[in-house]
This record gives C-alpha cells, sequence and structure tokens, in this order.
C-alpha cells in the first residue's frame, strides 16, 4: 500500500527483462535488416514454396511481423502497466519474444536447416 491508502503496482522484474529484449529484438532487426532478411529469406521459401525475394522489404508482410510485434508487446506491456493489470502486462511483455524465437527455430527445423 501507498501513503495513500492505494495498492500500488508490482512488476516484476520479468516485464522489465523482456521489454528490454524485445526493444533490443526489434531495433536489431530494423538496424541490421540485410543480415536478417537473408537468413529469413531462404526457410520462408523453402516453406512456401515460391522463390525466395532477392531483397525482401522490411516492410513486407512476414518480415515486418519481426519488428512490429516486439514493439507492440512493449507498449501493451505498459498500458497494462499503468491499468496496474499485472498478469496481462507479463504476457504483453513475453509473447512477443517467445513466439519471435519459436517460429524462427520452427524455419529452420522444417527447411531442413538443422538436418545437414
Amino acid at each position: 500500500m501507498s501513503r495513500y491508502g492505494k495498492t500500488t503496482s508490482s512488476t516484476s522484474a520479468v516485464v522489465h527483462l523482456f521489454n528490454l529484449i524485445n526493444l533490443g529484438m526489434a531495433l536489431a532487426v530494423l538496424m541490421a535488416w540485410p543480415n536478417y532478411a537473408d537468413a529469413l529469406a531462404d526457410p520462408m521459401s523453402v516453406i512456401s514454396g515460391e522463390a525466395a525475394p532477392i531483397r525482401p522489404s522490411v516492410l513486407e508482410y512476414p518480415y515486418f511481423l519481426f519488428w512490429l510485434l516486439p514493439i507492440a508487446g512493449v507498449c501493451g506491456a505498459y498500458i497494462a502497466k499503468a491499468m496496474e493489470i499485472d498478469p496481462l502486462a507479463k504476457f504483453f511483455a513475453v509473447f512477443p519474444a517467445l513466439l519471435t524465437l519459436t517460429s524462427c527455430a520452427w524455419l529452420y527445423y522444417f527447411a531442413g536447416y538443422w538436418n545437414n
């Protein structure tokens, strides 16, 4: 409780840690996009059965999710923290990072890059 009788929100270190991870991932994808584009275009082309684009843009459909979801997660965690809904803040902080990591692992596993 605070001095004025209101309960204070105690956001855990998990929310802060995953917000930093999300911001780091989004910044890394935006700043080093040519490196990430080369790494992600080949597995996506193998899975979809289409030719890999020569220069995929950071604003094209599947690729913009790698930087937009982490930023949206940070914004959602901030709003949930401001509304003092701690479980929702934890969800918004953890979900984008786990989704991005599992989708990259899924791409490489089913594209056959781990079997070589």
